[in-house]
């Protein structure tokens, strides 16, 4: 008993400034959206007095000392952050202190703030896991504490920000949010139900003895609105309870087939307050299943785009995206509600939840197939883009994977190319180190590039890479040029490109990339590759007789480039070009023949057109504007093979060897 009786005391006698709950924690922004420089720890005094905060330290994940002459006046915010100087924080008014040493880390951690003595102030350990709120997790909020008094060890105490980046230096957004209950688990059978089928929804809630009721709200998706239907909510029974946990549970009737269904429980206390979970900041505000019953004949994997659909579940209503997949080879489909769905004049960029990847895919993009006016795509785009990447895969070049699929959003089914996008979720998937240096070389970026992975460092490799491969010293240039290229990747590309006329891959629309040391290479990987293949003219000179010189100088029939940050001090070699010469007329007898691409020309051709009678079965509509755009597609491919393997024999040396060949 003795040790109960002064152990508290301890705690509340003032040591240096120090006392614990003088100063909390109050805000943490761990993982900010797209890797923004906008990690921090919000501190705050919710107390009467101003303390000094001079000698106070942070330690854990992060280690920092308060400056001398730092205060923190009652009730007010200061902010920690690892990056203070950044743009993010100009219109701040708040007082900022840092950088600190370390980092928040991604996947959980712990936090100490200790006063000069040593003594703990405050500590927070985190996690990135339910039960901790997903929402803080990369997807834009922060993690927010409900209110001063609530113990930073529990998870009760946090929820994500109903503000994207947080809210640094004022009340936090979640502030007064009922602590308790939350949901510990929950489950859905059949997982893959059909139109015939009733569904069992079942929820574990902690903290059943402030429980009075939980009912059910339910809302259905259906493909043909962008509204969502809510249904009458269904009170739930409770079939059998503990002192820390309650299972609810309710049997939903059944649903037509291809309907999306997002449940939310409304929990109500016996103190009269009502809650409704999963908190809207999650990045899936709801659960979901899909109701399909396996009747839509394709050739290709299906997509469901379920975007800009506002939900009517409360307590507010948001828009909520989501995404339904049926691979070819499975009778049942995948649901990736929740995912980020993003508009862009070229398509969809569609960016799926952590540990909710397509086929490993984090981000993919949607190429429409017929893009819309304002673009420079052609009608052939997703055509010669498909083709195009999966040539540069078949020559060894690191390039994004391509593949044609079925999507069906509002009830109109469209073919579209799917497109890997180049991240640290590619580089994993293509045997590469994620943790290399990513590099996006286009015209309209700031100073012709963008660095894409470990943003918050320099780009002093790129620069060295830029100085050493332009170097006026011929010897040293080509030092360089075996010193820091993958010269077989990079030979590949170059020969690709060429034979595919990639007219705008040298100087623009390519990604570079740094294998980290030991093996510290460079390699080019293709992007919007809508340009190769004649384009919208298969007969055009501009890229029927693009020349053998292009990538050392960008000139070509009816058009001209700037010369490429890699193509040009690669062929201005005169053994790297020669040999570059040798493989062009190899590959035409070989990965590039007229035989081999025109046997892919072929297969892709049939594989749409087979499709394509599919959903003229199933939709009842015509398919005939869809079906003359796909032959002249690949007849405008054919020709340029033709057209293009003619110019290029006439111009690539053949060795006396092979001079029977001809």
């Amino acid at each position: 008993m003795n040790r109960f009786s002064w152990f508290p005391i301890v705690f509340l006698i003032k040591l240096n400034g120090g006392v614990w709950g003088d100063v909390i924690i109050n805000e943490l922004h761990y993982h900010p959206a797209e890797d923004l420089p906008t990690e921090f720890v919000e501190l705050y005094n919710p107390t009467s007095q101003p303390i000094a905060l001079e000698g106070y330290t942070f330690t854990g994940g992060l280690f920092y000392s308060f400056p001398e002459g730092a205060v923190i006046q009652p009730e007010e915010y200061v902010l920690v952050t690892r990056f203070p100087t950044a743009s993010a924080w100009r219109n701040l008014t708040v007082k900022k202190y840092g950088p600190y040493h370390g980092e928040l880390p991604n996947g959980g951690g712990w936090i100490v703030l200790r006063s000069p003595d040593g003594w703990m102030v405050d500590e927070v350990e985190y996690d990135d896991k339910a039960p901790w709120a997903r929402g803080a997790d990369g997807y834009g909020p922060s993690l927010e504490r409900i209110a001063p008094d609530q113990p930073g060890l529990d998870y009760h105490s946090w929820r994500a920000s109903l503000v994207a980046g947080g809210t640094p230096g004022r009340s936090n957004s979640v502030a007064g949010t009922p602590s308790r209950p939350l949901i510990v688990d929950f489950e859905i059978l059949p997982l893959h139900p059909t139109s015939q089928d009733k569904v069992r929804f079942q929820v574990s809630l902690d903290s059943p003895e402030i429980i009075e009721s939980v009912t059910l709200r339910i809302e259905a998706v259906r493909g043909n609105t962008a509204q969502a239907v809510q249904e009458t909510g269904m009170t739930l029974d409770v079939p059998r309870s503990s002192p820390t946990a309650a299972v609810y549970y309710a049997t939903i009737p059944p649903k037509p087939s291809q309907t999306l269904v997002r449940l939310g429980v409304e929990v109500q206390r016996i103190t009269g307050e009502s809650i409704y979970l999963p908190h809207p900041a999650e990045p899936r505000p709801f659960e979901s299943y899909f109701v399909y019953d396996n009747d839509i004949p394709s050739e290709l994997p299906i997509f469901w785009i379920f975007q800009r659909v506002r939900s009517s579940l409360p307590p507010v209503s948001k828009t909520i995206s989501g995404v339904v997949v049926k691979p070819v080879t499975a009778g049942h489909v995948r649901i990736f509600d929740g995912a980020r769905i993003v508009n862009s004049l070229n398509g969809l960029k569609i960016k799926f939840l952590k540990r909710e990847e397509y086929e490993g895919n984090r981000t993919l993009n949607l190429i429409p197939e017929s893009p819309p006016e304002g673009t420079t795509a052609g009608p052939q785009s997703p055509h010669v883009e498909q083709l195009s990447f999966q040539i540069f895969r078949d020559f060894g070049v690191l390039a994004p994977q391509a593949t044609w699929i079925r999507v069906i959003e509002r009830n109109r089914h469209t073919q579209r190319i799917v497109i890997q996008q180049p991240n640290e979720n590619f580089l994993e998937l293509n045997g590469r180190d994620p943790t290399g240096n990513l590099y996006k070389i286009a015209y309209n970026e700031p100073g012709g590039y963008t660095k894409k992975t470990n943003v918050l460092e320099g780009d002093e490799d790129f620069q060295e890479l830029m100085q050493q491969l332009n170097s006026k010293n011929a010897a040293m240039r080509a030092q360089a040029l075996r010193r820091y290229l993958d010269i077989e990747e990079v030979m590949s590309y170059e020969v690709a490109s060429v034979l595919m006329s990639n007219w705008d891959g040298f100087h623009n629309n390519l990604f570079l990339y740094h294998n980290p040391p030991p093996i510290d290479r460079w390699e080019c990987i293709p992007w919007d590759l809508d340009k190769t293949f004649g384009y919208a003219n298969a007969s055009s000179p501009m890229f029927v007789r693009m020349p053998l010189t292009y990538p050392l100088d960008g000139r070509a029939e009816q058009s001209s480039r700037e010369p490429g940050r890699i193509s040009r001090p690669f062929h201005s070699d005169p053994e790297l070009n020669a040999e570059y010469i040798r493989r062009v007329g190899r590959e035409l007898d070989g990965l590039f023949s007229k035989e081999r691409v025109g046997g892919m020309i072929d297969a892709v051709e049939d594989l749409l057109l087979r499709d394509l009678e599919l959903i003229e079965q199933y939709t009842n509509q015509s398919g005939n504007t869809r079906r003359q755009q796909i032959l002249n597609s690949y007849d405008t491919m054919r020709l340029f093979i033709n057209l293009r393997h003619a110019y290029l024999r006439g111009v690539v040396p053949v060795p006396v060897e092979d001079w029977y060949l001809y």
